[in-house]
């Protein structure tokens, strides 16, 4: 298994959402690994 690049590209000032960039394979690109960006929210 290769490994996979993960890094965090922002984060809101009040430390509550976080913007990341993976390139970790999935089913919508048919397992290419190409970078996307995600986000995750937790509540204030």
């Amino acid at each position: 298994m290769a490994p996979h690049e993960e890094f965090p590209s922002w984060i809101s000032d009040d430390h509550c959402r976080i913007y990341f960039v993976s390139d970790r394979p999935d089913a919508a690109d048919g397992g290419a690994g190409t970078f996307r960006r995600w986000v995750a929210e937790r509540a204030k």
